[in-house]
C-alpha cells in the first residue's frame, strides 16, 4: 500500500475539507474528502494535499498544504 493517515485538529471548525493540491485550469481543486467535524483521521494515498477548515455558514477559517508519507501519520493542527 502506497497510504499514510491524515490526522487534522482544527478547534472552533464546522467542517474540514482535503483537496488535491494542484489546482486545474479553472483554478479550482478537486475535492478528495473530509468530515463535518472540527477534527479528521483517515487514510489517504501518499502525496500532497490541500486542506481547508471552515466555520459558521462555510466560512473558511484556516488551510493549509500537507504531504502524506506513506506507512507514516501526518499531524496537522489549524488555528
Amino acid at each position: 500500500l502506497n497510504a499514510g493517515f491524515l490526522a487534522v485538529n482544527a478547534p472552533g471548525a464546522k467542517a474540514l475539507d482535503v483537496f488535491a493540491a494542484e489546482k486545474g485550469l479553472d483554478g479550482s481543486r478537486k475535492r478528495i474528502g473530509g468530515e463535518y467535524a472540527a477534527t479528521l483521521n483517515k487514510a489517504f494515498n501518499a502525496g500532497s494535499y490541500h486542506v481547508v477548515a471552515s466555520g459558521e455558514g462555510n466560512a473558511v477559517i484556516a488551510e493549509k498544504d500537507v504531504v502524506v508519507t506513506a506507512g507514516q501519520r501526518t499531524e496537522v493542527t489549524l488555528p
